[in-house]
C-alpha cells in the first residue's frame, strides 16, 4: 500500500492518491479507496482547528489492472485542452464504428480548440464513465465532451455518471442543446444530457447520433470558449 499527497497552494487543495497491490483474490480497489478516505479524514482532523470550511470532495477509482473484472486504464495526461469521450457498449466491443466521436473531434478542431486527436471509447458502465471523467478532469483537461448514453434506455447512464463527477450544473447550456435539437426532431426532448463543471473543467453530454451530436455542439460553440475562460477565473 502506498499513499501520496500532493498540495496545490494556489488552488488551496490537496490531492490524495492511494495505490494497493495484492496477490489474494479480492477487489483491491476497495482497500485503496479506504486508504484515501482515511488519509482525507486524518487531514481534516489535523487541520480543522485552523480552518472550519474544509471539504472532502470525492473518492473515485482512477485505474485498476488485473482481477476477474479486467483492467480499467488510467486516463491519458492532459496534453490538450479538450477531449471527446464516446459512451457506447457496441463501439467499445468493436461491434460498431464510432462515428460521433471523430466527428466531434474534427468540429472542435475546426472551431479552434486544441483537442486530443482520437476520441476515447468506453462502455455504457456508470462506474467506468465516472472514473474516466473524473480522471480526465483531474489530469488537466479544460473541456470534456461526451457522446452517447443520454436517452431513456436502461443502458443510458452517462448523465447519472456525470452528475456524480461534477461540482456544479450549468442547466442553461443543456437546455440550449435540447432546444437546438428540437428544431430538427421532437425526439431531442428525450435527451437527458447534462452540462456542468468539475473544478476548472467543463463537461458536456451530447447525444450519440452523429447528427444530434453535431447540432448540440454547434449550439454550444458560441459560448463554449467564454465558459471555459470563466471556469479558469476569467472576467464575465
Amino acid at each position: 500500500m502506498d499513499v501520496e499527497l500532493t498540495a496545490d497552494r494556489e488552488a488551496g487543495t490537496v490531492a490524495i492518491r492511494a495505490e494497493a497491490r495484492v496477490t489474494a483474490r479480492t477487489g483491491v480497489e476497495m482497500e485503496a479507496m479506504t486508504a484515501a478516505s482515511v488519509a482525507a479524514l486524518t487531514m481534516y482532523d489535523m487541520a480543522k482547528a485552523l480552518q472550519r470550511d474544509i471539504v472532502i470532495e470525492r473518492v473515485a477509482l482512477v485505474a485498476k489492472t488485473g482481477g476477474r473484472s479486467g483492467s480499467l486504464p488510467a486516463p491519458p495526461p492532459a496534453a490538450h485542452e479538450a477531449v471527446v469521450v464516446t459512451c457506447s457498449n457496441r463501439s467499445a466491443a468493436g461491434e460498431r464504428d464510432d462515428a460521433s466521436g471523430p466527428a466531434l473531434v474534427a468540429a472542435l478542431r475546426d472551431a479552434g480548440f486544441d483537442v486530443a486527436p482520437d476520441a476515447i471509447v468506453t462502455p455504457d458502465d456508470a462506474g467506468q464513465i465516472e472514473a474516466l471523467l473524473s480522471g480526465l478532469a483531474d489530469s488537466g483537461y479544460r473541456l470534456i465532451v461526451t457522446t452517447g448514453g443520454t436517452g431513456l434506455s436502461p443502458t443510458d447512464v452517462t448523465p447519472a455518471a456525470t452528475r456524480r463527477v461534477i461540482d456544479r450544473e450549468a442547466p442553461g447550456l443543456a437546455e440550449m442543446m435540447r432546444a437546438a435539437g428540437m428544431t430538427s426532431t421532437p425526439m431531442a426532448a428525450l435527451s437527458r444530457g447534462v452540462v456542468g463543471s468539475r473544478g476548472r473543467t467543463l463537461i458536456a453530454n451530447l447525444p450519440g447520433s452523429p447528427r444530434g451530436a453535431a447540432e448540440s455542439l454547434a449550439a454550444l460553440l458560441p459560448v463554449l470558449r467564454h465558459a471555459i475562460e470563466q471556469l479558469a477565473g476569467g472576467d464575465h
